[in-house]
């Protein structure tokens, strides 16, 4: 009979398989260490970004009134991005025992910020929480910069240039 030898054969070549998937694993994790200074700005901004969606949610909140479809859908995208904001930070907190890609992560919730402040632009809804929207896609641009100082990534270019600034570059991240 085969199945035998074959059942013996395909553990072993899985075995062979899994360990350099390991490796390379491992090598994820030291690829994503960043250096203390970055870390600790990193973590600084995580806070920052953590409040000004949480305040953008709450503002998008308390000032709901008409309950209907569109106003819904709009209220779950803010607080969506507001609950991964708040899990990003969690995690920025953890960076030190358990690394990840954190350039993509910001890659992803600068994306999903914009498109909900087009959205809310567009549609002329929640206009008190603009100013918020715009302090959160800076907090997240401050962001993609130090994450190019510390890993080289370049492919976030200079899309904000034009903006008002870092408007967080003086915060004092201590209280």
């Amino acid at each position: 009979m085969r199945f035998p030898r074959i059942s013996l054969i395909v553990p072993v070549l899985s075995i062979g398989l899994a360990v350099p998937v390991m490796a390379a694993a491992h090598d994820d994790d030291q690829q994503y260490r960043f250096e203390e200074r970055t870390y600790d700005r990193m973590r600084e901004l995580a806070h920052v970004l953590d409040e000004q969606a949480r305040h953008a949610a709450d503002q998008a909140i308390d000032s709901a009134h008409h309950g209907g479809r569109a106003e819904r859908r709009f209220l779950n995208d803010i607080t969506h991005f507001a609950r991964q904001a708040a899990d990003f930070h969690r995690r920025m907190d953890r960076y030190r025992d358990t690394p990840w890609d954190v350039p993509d992560e910001v890659d992803h919730l600068t994306n999903d910020a914009r498109r909900v402040d087009r959205r809310i632009r567009d549609a002329h809804v929640f206009e008190h929480t603009w100013d918020d929207w715009t302090a959160v896609i800076d907090v997240l641009a401050q962001m993609q910069r130090t994450a190019v100082v510390e890993h080289g990534r370049d492919h976030y270019g200079d899309h904000d240039r034009n903006r008002n600034g870092d408007h967080y570059r003086d915060y004092d991240f201590r209280h």
